[in-house]
């Protein structure tokens, strides 16, 4: 059955209310009721086209590809800053680098005299290890592996332990069985 204009109008009301819609809000938006809200009849006119022509289903359909679309919307806008991440991480890391190899060539003058070989200027390799951090970040790789330390019992701890056990269990043994027979 082919949704009639007024119903097809309707529904499109009803629709971009969007997830917190309401077949009553959406007549009383439909019949311009805002303020004193639509007409039981006006209500019943809503739930009987919703009924007929599968609003429910319809909008579910919609909701969902609305979702998907903010979806591949956000996706898109990950993938952009991730590749203007990396961008600038090899920026700065190219950077670094080439300041790195001029050192390396004795040719880099810092504050007039020739830097020494293998004693590059700190800020160099900040921006080199900033640049690796960024790219790392940038493509969802761990930058360092982190070391779990398990503080477990020293040996000491272990055999106060054993000695505060040992010492219950014996004064437990020359107390002698209690009533019910626990020990």
């Amino acid at each position: 059955m082919e949704e009639t204009p007024r119903a097809a109008a309707a529904y499109e009301v009803y629709r971009n209310l969007g997830p917190r819609r309401s077949l009553a809000k959406a007549a009383a938006e439909f019949y311009d009721r805002a303020e004193t809200g639509p007409e039981p009849y006006q209500v019943n006119q809503f739930k009987e086209w919703s009924r007929k022509y599968g609003w429910a289903r319809r909008v579910a359909e919609h909701d969902a590809e609305v979702a998907l679309e903010n979806r591949l919307r956000k996706q898109e806008a990950a993938e952009e800053a991730r590749e203007r991440a990396v961008r600038g991480a090899h920026l700065l890391q190219s950077i670094a680098l080439k300041a790195l190899q001029e050192v390396n060539q004795g040719r880099l003058l810092a504050d007039g005299n020739r830097v020494p070989e293998h004693n590059p200027n700190p800020a160099l390799l900040r921006y080199y290890q900033t640049g690796v951090e960024l790219e790392f970040l940038a493509l969802g790789l761990p930058i360092s592996v982190v070391k779990q330390q398990v503080e477990g019992p020293t040996l000491e701890d272990v055999e106060d332990q054993e000695r505060a056990e040992n010492a219950h269990k014996a004064a437990a043994v020359l107390r002698g069985p209690r009533r019910g027979g626990r020990v």
